[in-house]
């Protein structure tokens, strides 16, 4: 090993399991300064974690006992363990923390209803607690309330929907878009815009805090249905002017407030006469330059009963501000997840997963399944997808998407009154089961055991941090955040 060069010694040490690193390091000091790659162990920690928790335990120092201790050497002839290796290490102490259920829980916010929407974003928790106000935390150690912001429009029916990333909250009420830009502690409104009127409508809007009046009269007639996302630079929404037929899709400059374009939905489908019965956004997880849409049609018939739905599936490019079309999928879809190369459904038997290339649309591999899978439950995490079905969970290794399902398939507890999951980092699964008694269990899917039970019960709302989680108490509409570093 002493003679091989760098670059090929780092790629041989990068196939190897840590626990061969660990006995390669022990053999000599020079295979243990060889093994003490930066390299090597910053390529570990991503494929074990997510960047948000890797992030965290570089910048937080560790606060659950027993806390973390940077190693030290008291032989003068080892060098320093390498940065990469410590942070490896620092995640192996989350995990183990998950593995013993060793965690704090604090108590977040209060909602004043059951309908909500909370949004988590690195450092910054934002929820709805009614709707027009907005509450923002910081919960990077322990959570503290940094503001409550007012929201424009205090007498709408409508959801208020909210959307963090990097440093803007973006806030939507019926089709009024209102973008807040942090500034120190504290969000400072930037800009509010109108989806379905002219972008010089937008800047007629008043500055006061408060614009119901101007709004009721201004829009004179409210859309029964809005979607919208925000990805980076750009927020894309849909707003209804009556019928679908009539729908606009939006694409706003964050930064400045501008309407990069607007498009009919009906347009996007020119050689489609059906109706447009939805449109569904699907932002990826990975490749935020590209989005993909999902149009739905319906076949109207005199008994509404033998009416039929489909599909069509487009990749929207936001560097170029242009729609491709990819596939239809007859009949309607009720589920689709998108990743930066594949789109995977769930067919209208919700029976049957299926695998597209996003690139062409080519159908690539199907597979179905006895029980009925329940769409909404569907998870991809890594090279695990997980869903219900039969009252089991199912968890498949798609073999980091490389379109083979493989016949591995865990199932965990079955018969109960109902259950949730979510996936954390580490090979982890949280159950959340519902039966004689409410609580979290922690799984290994590698080992297929129960490693742990979390000491309290509620819906669960993971972030990309694993380091901390959060549960919502549906009985006293608490929200609760454990956190594990």
């Amino acid at each position: 090993m002493e003679t091989l060069p760098v670059l090929p010694l780092e790629q041989i040490l990068t196939h190897l399991e840590v626990r061969d690193l660990l006995a390669c390091s022990l053999v000599s000091i020079s295979w243990r300064a060889a093994v003490n790659n930066d390299r090597v162990w910053k390529q570990i920690c991503h494929c074990q974690s997510s960047t948000a928790t890797i992030e965290h335990v570089q910048a937080v120092q560790s606060s659950i006992p027993p806390t973390f201790v940077d190693p030290e050497t008291s032989n003068k002839e080892l060098e320093p363990l390498c940065y990469w290796r410590v942070v490896y290490m620092k995640l192996q102490h989350v995990k183990c923390n998950w593995q013993r259920s060793n965690h704090k829980t604090y108590k977040v916010t209060d909602l004043a209803y059951n309908y909500f929407d909370l949004k988590v974003h690195k450092d910054v928790l934002v929820a709805n607690v009614n709707d027009n106000h907005c509450a923002v935390w910081n919960i990077r150690s322990t959570p503290v309330k940094q503001e409550t912001i007012v929201c424009a429009l205090t007498n709408t029916r409508c959801k208020c929907m909210i959307h963090v990333c990097d440093n803007k909250l973006a806030i939507v009420q019926d089709t009024l878009l209102q973008v807040y830009k942090s500034e120190g502690k504290h969000f400072k409104l930037s800009h509010r815009r109108l989806f379905n009127q002219a972008e010089s409508v937008s800047e007629t809007i008043p500055k006061s805090q408060n614009i119901d009046e101007w709004y009721n009269e201004t829009v004179k007639r409210r859309p029964t249905h809005l979607q919208a996302f925000y990805v980076g630079k750009y927020f894309i929404g849909l707003a209804e002017n009556g019928p679908y037929d009539g729908a606009s899709f939006h694409v706003w400059d964050t930064e400045t407030g501008g309407k990069l374009k607007e498009e009919q939905v009906k347009a996007i489908s020119s050689e489609i006469r059906d109706p447009i019965y939805n449109v569904k956004f699907c932002p990826p997880k990975a490749d935020l330059g590209k989005i993909l849409v999902c149009v739905q049609h319906t076949k109207r018939t005199d008994n509404f009963t033998e009416d039929s739905y489909y599909t069509v599936l487009y990749i929207y490019d936001l560097s170029k501000l242009t729609f491709k079309k990819l596939n239809i999928l007859r009949p309607h879809v009720p589920w689709i997840y998108y990743e930066n190369h594949i789109i995977l459904t769930v067919d209208h038997t919700q029976a049957k997963l299926s695998i597209y290339n996003s690139s062409n649309g080519e159908n690539l591999v199907s597979k179905q399944y006895e029980e009925i899978i329940n769409p909404d439950s569907v998870q991809v995490h890594g090279n695990h997808l997980g869903f219900k079905t039969g009252g089991d969970l199912v968890v498949l290794d798609v073999n980091d998407f490389d379109l083979v399902f493989t016949t591995a398939i865990v199932k965990f507890s079955s018969n109960l009154f109902g259950f949730d999951f979510t996936f954390l980092d580490w090979n982890l699964v949280l159950i959340a089961r519902w039966d004689k008694v409410n609580k979290i269990e922690v799984w290994s899917m590698d080992e297929k055991t129960l490693l742990s039970t979390l000491g309290t019960t509620g819906l669960m709302f993971p972030c990309n941090n694993s380091a901390k989680f959060f549960v919502w108490n549906e009985m006293v509409t608490t929200i609760y955040m454990l956190q594990f570093w």
